[in-house]
């Protein structure tokens, strides 16, 4: 690769742009074919590229996969290592054998709009070869593929291509207040103890970032509030959600319908740009319930357990249609040597999972990190405890 961009380079040859192309999954996956190890250096790539395609079962190793399994990790990988490079899909395509190659299309631009918003081109590889790869192997195909491509996200010029440079984005933690409860709060649904705390707004597409189908606040949005006292940390929700409560899972797949997640560290002292769980960093989900037959539950995915002595309400509001959900864990369950004291900053986020129609979680809100905040704390805000 280097070689030929010296040459180019050596004849003075200027009107190039130079891919940079790797495969979203290594053959072999094994850790001498990573890819990143790869790169030739950034004064020789102008542009990365991602191959993959989605075989269906057009092959016996092979099954249907959506735009986002096939590129979106690779995608937060490559931009993590390279924040200040363009990033194109070089070439991709759909079988028809063993799903919906229609609708696999049609979705393609409501994912770049959520958790795959760092691509910036795709290339559709319209070739008949180890399957039919084209866009009009079928009608219904073709049909899908004009109509997501007058999508407004794709309207761009040949110019403005050659133009376009890429800055890295600056890492921003937003900061939250946790306000010091001046008396009992009472787990009940209810708001009634909250009029002073300071919400943590999720309104507005900004803070969509995963998922399809987002039609508006009231769809998905909402308020999220902290509060603590020597005892517990407190959280209430108010969530506008045209389904609300649809939450029919239980212990560890309580995101899987809707919920509230919190992830948090209760170290003051953690390196907030570690990409990893340490100790004392928490998953916490919230599950709503159903209102019927699978009540409201907490749990905490690093100890596998709901959190010993919490409480959670959950009641649905009418105007908007929505929910309000309210919930209490001690500090104890944190396992925190000494308590902490007013004026700490601790690493925080927060999301809001919402399922609709098909009963699973099909968006979801998210403060101040992108789709992986559950794993990788540094794109975590900051919340005070005042």
């Amino acid at each position: 690769y280097r070689h030929v961009v010296d040459i180019f380079k050596n004849e003075k040859v200027n009107n190039v742009k130079w891919v940079w192309c790797f495969m979203n999954f290594s053959h072999p996956d094994e850790s001498w074919n990573d890819w990143t190890a790869a790169y030739p250096g950034d004064e020789y790539v102008d542009w990365i590229g991602i191959d993959g395609y989605n075989w269906g079962s057009t092959q016996d190793w092979s099954d249907w996969q959506s735009f986002k399994v096939l590129f979106r990790d690779q995608t937060r990988r490559a931009k993590k290592l390279w924040p200040n490079k363009p990033i194109m899909i070089a070439e991709f395509a759909s079988a028809e054998k063993g799903g919906n190659k229609d609708a696999w299309i049609e979705e393609i631009p409501a994912h770049l709009k959520s958790s795959m918003r760092d691509i910036d081109l795709i290339v559709w590889f319209d070739v008949r070869k180890e399957a039919n790869w084209q866009i009009k192997s079928s009608k219904q195909s073709e049909a899908a593929f004009e109509k997501m491509i007058k999508d407004p996200i794709f309207s761009s010029s040949g110019e403005a291509l050659a133009k376009l440079e890429v800055k890295p984005e600056k890492v921003i933690h937003n900061k939250a207040v946790a306000q010091k409860a001046s008396g009992a709060i009472v787990i009940d649904g209810k708001l009634t103890e909250w009029s002073k705390a300071a919400p943590i707004s999720l309104k507005g597409a900004s803070f969509f970032k995963e998922g399809i189908g987002w039609s508006g606040d009231d769809d998905l949005s909402g308020d999220i509030y902290l509060m603590w006292d020597d005892e517990n940390l407190y959280i209430a929700a108010d969530v506008n959600d045209n389904y609300p409560m649809i939450n029919n899972q239980k212990k560890r797949d309580v995101w899987n319908g809707d919920a509230i997640e919190v992830v948090m560290s209760v170290d003051p002292k953690a390196d907030s740009s570690r990409t990893s769980f340490t100790g004392g960093d928490y998953q916490l989900g919230f599950g709503t319930g159903n209102g019927k037959d699978n009540p409201a539950e907490i749990w905490n995915w690093q100890r596998r357990r709901a959190p010993t002595g919490s409480e959670i309400a959950v009641k649905k509001k009418a105007k908007p249609l929505g929910y309000v959900l309210e919930a209490k864990i001690p500090w104890e369950f944190f396992r925190i040597k000494g308590n902490l004291s007013r004026g700490a900053k601790i690493g925080f986020d927060v999301a809001i999972d919402d399922a609709d129609a098909t009963g699973k979680r099909e968006k979801q809100f998210i403060w101040n990190g992108d789709f992986f905040f559950y794993k990788d704390p540094s794109v975590w805000g900051v919340l005070e405890l005042k």
